[in-house]
């Protein structure tokens, strides 16, 4: 625990002012303006999983892989319910993105499962498909001089589309973490095996310019998208399937600047391909 007017730490537009020592290890300092919610670890061992629902402000959430969430949106509660075993600083990521995204719909907010990557002081979200390789992408550019990742999971705006930054890590694939030789290897966090790497720091809190999504394809390209294909493809990729509050922000979304970034497969066709996304996003 923090001691007596500490600066809490937090990720997502949340502060977390129980959370200190070892399990902040990936959290930054949060302005005061964030709200202050407490979180609450148990360990799952007896192989049960809770049944999800949701009502009006709470909810229960399974995880991918093992355990969930249970969030009291008015009392800003969440007890984390993890495998035994996972380390203290592991379980704060993934599971408090589902805190996140919860508390996001509550407000009236945006949550997608997406990362985001900061250029001149500007957030692009950045997502796709499951293995079009987003994590793998933003560990990439994270090396590149000037480039900042606002966020790996869970990108959280609030209606002015202001960008909150999430925990400082990204977590890899094995090939990808192998490659990059960065990454501590934590197990099986969240149904996957991971091998976690570090952030810099970031602004808290930054304006958003637009996204990328993320394809692969046999030649590196750069599309605009139709606007019906912008809008499913943000819909596919809510961070909690669930109707926003205000169905039309999403309209409102996929009306921001967007491009379909597609790229081969091949690891070593990769830097030449994210210097031309770079290129193109600083225009």
């Amino acid at each position: 625990m923090g001691g007596p007017g500490a600066q809490a730490h937090g990720a997502y537009g949340l502060a977390l002012p129980g959370v200190a020592g070892e399990r902040a290890r990936h959290l930054a300092p949060a302005p005061k303006s964030w709200e202050a919610w407490e979180l609450e670890r148990h360990d799952w061992a007896d192989g049960r999983i809770e049944r999800e629902w949701l009502w009006p402000r709470r909810a229960r959430l399974r995880v991918s892989g093992g355990g969930w969430v249970e969030i009291d949106g008015a009392a800003r509660h969440a007890s984390l319910h993890v495998p035994p075993g996972t380390a203290d600083h592991a379980f704060v990521h993934p599971y408090l993105s589902m805190v996140a995204a919860m508390a996001a719909y509550w407000r009236g907010w945006h949550y997608l499962h997406a990362g985001a990557v900061v250029v001149d002081g500007g957030v692009w979200g950045v997502f796709g498909q499951r293995g079009a390789g987003k994590s793998s992408t933003l560990a990439h550019l994270s090396l590149r001089e000037g480039i900042d990742i606002l966020c790996d999971d869970v990108l959280v705006m609030d209606g002015d589309l202001v960008a909150y930054a999430g925990p400082r890590c990204v977590d890899l694939r094995g090939d990808a973490a192998e490659r990059l030789g960065l990454g501590e290897d934590l197990g099986v966090v969240g149904g996957r095996r991971r091998w976690r790497m570090a952030l810099d720091s970031v602004a808290p809190e930054l304006p958003f310019r637009g996204w990328v999504e993320l394809a692969w394809a046999g030649d590196v390209a750069v599309a605009d998208p139709a606007p019906t294909e912008r809008f499913e493809a943000l819909a596919r990729n809510l961070a909690v399937r669930l109707v926003p509050p205000d169905a039309a922000a999403l309209l409102r979304l996929a009306d921001q600047p967007y491009m379909r970034f597609s790229r081969p497969r091949d690891y070593e066709q990769l830097d030449g391909a994210l210097d031309q996304l770079v290129a193109v996003l600083r225009r």
